[in-house]
């Protein structure tokens, strides 16, 4: 059986077609492009803020992504919204393809008072981003170096620790609880991933990808049947078919 490395799987891509929105963004200066996301499934599981470069046509830009419920104007919205502001662009583009690369995290979403405090937060969220799309090379848990040792060390060691040493593993590696660990080594054992060393390489890249973005202070969280949702979601697009 050949192993597959944890990090391979990992895309920092999507794309969406830019749909009607509210349009709040622009009535407090920052206009969104909001997103139906067309291919790339590998978007950030945590609701927050983060950096990113677009791509429009053959031009690229910085900007900032909210993906999340949209809590100071939403009330009990179910779906998320993926919203993305341009710096420096005003264009209509309706209808037209966008290239999304997530850059980094900012922060979580959050529920505002007002929507002067929700402005205020929102320039220096830009700003963040500006820093840190200037900065493409900082430190980050998924970069290349990052990723190839980590890989190293599952090949050569953690692949082939005891059972409580590996659950230890996972629960200080990605910041789950063994609540969540047991949910998902059942889920994978009940969906024929059967060999113990198939199980655990499944596992590690479940939750390799699932906490890609997520930063290393924060904690993995789900909403009700998210964590299934997540299971689902990854077992059709990367483990189904596999030998």
């Amino acid at each position: 059986m050949v192993i597959q490395k944890v990090y391979e799987n990992i895309e920092s891509c999507f794309e969406g077609i830019v749909v009607a929105g509210n349009k709040i963004g622009r009535k407090i200066g920052f206009p969104t492009a909001n997103l139906n996301i067309q291919s790339g499934i590998n978007f950030p599981t945590l609701n927050g803020v983060y950096s990113v470069e677009i791509q429009h046509g053959d031009e690229r830009f910085g900007g900032v992504m909210n993906i999340g419920v949209k809590p100071t104007f939403e009330e009990n919205l179910k779906e998320k919204v993926f919203e993305v502001h341009i710096f420096e662009f005003d264009k209509e583009i309706y209808g037209e393809l966008l290239k999304v690369e997530i850059c980094s995290f900012i922060r979580r979403e959050k529920k505002f008072r007002n929507v002067e405090d929700l402005k205020k937060q929102l320039s220096e969220d830009c700003d963040t981003a500006k820093e840190q799309l200037l900065n493409k090379n900082q430190e980050t848990h998924y970069q290349a170096h990052y990723l190839q040792e980590f890989n190293r060390d599952i090949e050569t060691t953690v692949i082939h620790l005891p059972d409580l040493d590996f659950v230890r593993f996972c629960e200080e590696k990605f910041s789950v609880n063994r609540g969540v660990y047991n949910t998902v080594d059942k889920w994978f054992a009940e969906h024929q991933v059967v060999n113990i060393i198939r199980r655990r390489m499944t596992i590690l890249r479940f939750l390799y990808w699932v906490t890609v973005y997520i930063p290393r202070e924060c904690k993995l969280e789900f909403g009700p049947k998210g964590l299934t949702e997540q299971l689902s979601f990854y077992y059709m697009n990367h483990v189904k078919g596999e030998k």
